[in-house]
C-alpha cells in the first residue's frame, strides 16, 4: 500500500505527500521532516516573498490608469469576477421566468382572438387575468428582494466610506504628506496638505475596491427584471382595454356609425397584441466561467485538430526520409510564424467558406470558435510532428525485421510496431503542443474575437480603468493555473507511456 501510494505521487507530480505516506509509516523520520519541510517551506517562503514584493512595488508603481494594484485589491476584484458569476445564473432565471409569463399570455390572448363564442372569450380573460395577477405577485416579490439586498449594499458603502475616513484620520496624525524643502507639506489645490504616494494607493486601494458586489449585481437584475414584468402587465392592460372597447363598438346597435372608431381602436388592439407575440433572446456578455469554459473548449479543439494533422505527417517523415526532406524546408518555415499572422488568414479563409446563412452561430461552434481553435492547431501542431517523426525514426530495425518475417501488412507495421514504439515520444510532443497552443490561445482569442479569456482580457484593457488592470492581473493567475494544470495532466499521460525517464523528462 505504501508503495502504490509513493508511485500515485510520483506519476501525479504531487511529491511533497511522499515524505508524509513515509512519516506516516515511520520510515526515518527525521529525514522526512526535513524533507517535507523543505518541500513546503521553500515554495511558500518565495510566494510569500513574491507577494510582499508586489505589495510594495504597486505602493510605488504609476501606471496609466493610476496606482498598479496591489494583491488586496486584485483579491477583492477577484471576488467580484465571482459573484459576478454567481450573480449570473439569477439573470438568467429572471429572463426565462419573464419570457415564460410572456407565453403564457401570449397563447392566451391568442386562443381568445380566435374563440367564436362569448362565453370562451369571457373564460379566457379570467385566465389573462389571473396570469396578470401571478405576474403582479412576482413583481411585488422583486421589491421585497431589492430592498434586502441594497440594505446590504448600503451598509456596505457606508463601512467603506467609515474606513476611508479612519484611515485618513490616522495618516493625517501620522503626518503622512509630501514635504517640500522647507520641510513643510505641500499644500493641494484644495487646500489640503497632500499625502505620500504610498498613502494615496493606501486610499484609492480601499475607495477603488468593489464593495458587496453580489447584493448589488443582483439588485440590478431584480430591478431591471422588475421593470420588464411591470412593462408586460401594462402592455395586457393596453390589450384587455382596447379588447373591451371592440367587444363594445361590435354589440352596439349603431355599430355603422362608428366604423372608423372601430378600426382605429382594432389598430391600437394589433399594435400591443404584436408586442406581446414578440419574444426575446436571451443576451449577455457572460461571466468568467463561462469565458474559462470557452477557452479550455477552444484549445482543446485546437490540440486535437492538430494531433490529427501532425501526427500522420510526422508517421510519413519518420518512415520515409525522402518525405522528411521534401517537408523540412516546411516544417522550418512555419513553424516560428506568429498567431497573429495565422490568425489573419485563418479569419479570412473560415469567414469566405461560412458567410451569410452559412455562418456557423451556434452556442460553441461559431466562426469565431473556428478562428481561434485553428490558429491554435496551427501554432502548436510542430512539436508532435516533429516528436512523431523522431520516434518513428528511432524504432529498432530489429522490430521491423521481425515484421517482415511475420509477413505483416503495411498498415499492421505502423498499429502493432511503429506506433507503439513511437508513443512516449509522440506524447512527449502532444504535452509541448498542448502547452504551446494555451500560450497562444489567448492572442488567437484577442483577434479572433472569441469570447473566452483572450477576449475579455482586451475588453478590460478597452475600458482603461484600475479595476480592470486588476481583472487582467486576475486572469493571468486564471491562465497560469489552468496552464499548469493541463500541463499536469499531460504529464502523467507521457509518464504512463514513456519505457524510460529520459523520453519523460
Amino acid at each position: 500500500m505504501k508503495q502504490k501510494l509513493i508511485n500515485f505521487f510520483e506519476l501525479t507530480g504531487l511529491t511533497w505527500f511522499i515524505p508524509i505516506v513515509r512519516l506516516c509509516t515511520g520510515d526515518d523520520p527525521k529525514e522526512q521532516i526535513g524533507d517535507l519541510s523543505r518541500q513546503i517551506a521553500l515554495p511558500l517562503a518565495a510566494m510569500v516573498s513574491f507577494f510582499m514584493i508586489w505589495s510594495y512595488c504597486s505602493t510605488k508603481i504609476k501606471t496609466s490608469v493610476g496606482q498598479l494594484p496591489g494583491p488586496s485589491y486584485v483579491l477583492s476584484q477577484a471576488k467580484a469576477m465571482w459573484a459576478t458569476h454567481k450573480s449570473e445564473k439569477f439573470n438568467k432565471e429572471e429572463f426565462q421566468t419573464n419570457e415564460d409569463l410572456r407565453i403564457t399570455l401570449a397563447a392566451l390572448v391568442e386562443q381568445r382572438q380566435k374563440a367564436s363564442s362569448l362565453e370562451t372569450k369571457k373564460a379566457l380573460t379570467s385566465k389573462i387575468n389571473s396570469v396578470k395577477a401571478t405576474i403582479a405577485k412576482h413583481v411585488a416579490k422583486l421589491e421585497s428582494e431589492i430592498t434586502v439586498n441594497q440594505a446590504i449594499v448600503d451598509k456596505a458603502e457606508a463601512d467603506k466610506k467609515a474606513q476611508v475616513a479612519n484611515l485618513t484620520t490616522q495618516l493625517n496624525s501620522l503626518k503622512k504628506f509630501v514635504f517640500d524643502e522647507n520641510n513643510k507639506p505641500v499644500i493641494g489645490l484644495d487646500g489640503k496638505p497632500k499625502f505620500s504616494d504610498e498613502s494615496v494607493s493606501k486610499l484609492a486601494n480601499i475607495n477603488n475596491r468593489r464593495v458587496a458586489v453580489y447584493e448589488g449585481n443582483l439588485v440590478r437584475i431584480f430591478k431591471s427584471s422588475q421593470n420588464t414584468a411591470n412593462s408586460l402587465i401594462k402592455k395586457i392592460e393596453k390589450i384587455d382595454k382596447y379588447y373591451q372597447q371592440d367587444l363594445a363598438y361590435q354589440t352596439a346597435p349603431n355599430k355603422a356609425e362608428l366604423e372608423k372608431k372601430i378600426i382605429s381602436n382594432k389598430k391600437k388592439l394589433d399594435a400591443f397584441e404584436k408586442q406581446i407575440f414578440k419574444g426575446k433572446e436571451y443576451n449577455s456578455n457572460g461571466s468568467i466561467v463561462d469565458y474559462i469554459k470557452l477557452s479550455i473548449t477552444t484549445v482543446l479543439f485546437g490540440f486535437f485538430l492538430a494531433a490529427v494533422i501532425a501526427i500522420p505527417m510526422g508517421i510519413l517523415c519518420g518512415l520515409s526520409p525522402s518525405i522528411m526532406t521534401a517537408l523540412n524546408p516546411l516544417i522550418q518555415t512555419f513553424r516560428p510564424v506568429s498567431p497573429l499572422a495565422w490568425v489573419l488568414i485563418t479569419i479570412q479563409i473560415i469567414d469566405g467558406i461560412f458567410v451569410g446563412d452559412k455562418a456557423l452561430t451556434g452556442e460553441i461552434l461559431k466562426n469565431t470558435f473556428l478562428h481561434a481553435g485553428i490558429t491554435v492547431a496551427l501554432c502548436s501542431m510542430w512539436a508532435t510532428l516533429s516528436n512523431t517523426a523522431l520516434g518513428v525514426s528511432s524504432v529498432d530495425p530489429d522490430h521491423m525485421n521481425v515484421a517482415k518475417v511475420l509477413k505483416l501488412n503495411w498498415f499492421d507495421r505502423i498499429f502493432k510496431i511503429v506506433i507503439p514504439s513511437a508513443i512516449p515520444y509522440i506524447f512527449t510532443g502532444l504535452r509541448i503542443t498542448l502547452g504551446v497552443g494555451w500560450m497562444v490561445l489567448i492572442v488567437a482569442e484577442m483577434m479572433a474575437t472569441s469570447r473566452g479569456l483572450g477576449w475579455f482580457i482586451d475588453q478590460e484593457y478597452q475600458n482603461n480603468k484600475v479595476e480592470s488592470l486588476a481583472n487582467i492581473i486576475v486572469c493571468i493567475f486564471i491562465i497560469g493555473l489552468i496552464g499548469a494544470v493541463l500541463d499536469r495532466i499531460m504529464s502523467i499521460f507521457q509518464k504512463l507511456v514513456s519505457f524510460n525517464d529520459d523520453v519523460a523528462a
